[in-house]
């Protein structure tokens, strides 16, 4: 069983690499929109949801869904950062106890 696990492991990081420079690219683009028309963001509104819809409304009200696009884009990439971790350290530690 260990042995297949270890096969899964190698696509498993390969997958989450290209989705990961799938989204970096994604988001990227999405920061360089934002920053041409001079709007920044604190990195921790992203995480709270009252306090970023709260610096919307004050700040930028016509740019409302480019910045709900960007902190989704933006939470999607730390989900899936920590899911990957999450099931390699799983798979990591099946193949280590198994032995």
């Amino acid at each position: 069983m260990s042995y297949y696990l270890t096969k899964l492991l190698i696509p498993l990081i390969l997958f989450i690499i290209l989705i990961n420079f799938y989204l970096r690219i994604k988001i990227f683009k999405s920061y360089r929109s934002l920053a041409k028309k001079n709007i920044t963001v604190d990195p921790k509104l992203v995480l709270d949801k009252k306090k970023f819809e709260a610096f919307i409304e004050t700040n930028h009200p016509d740019h409302h869904e480019e910045l709900q696009s960007f902190k989704k884009q933006l939470r999607n990439l730390i989900i899936i950062a920590i899911g990957g971790l999450f099931w390699i350290l799983v798979i990591f530690l099946i193949v280590h106890f198994n032995k």
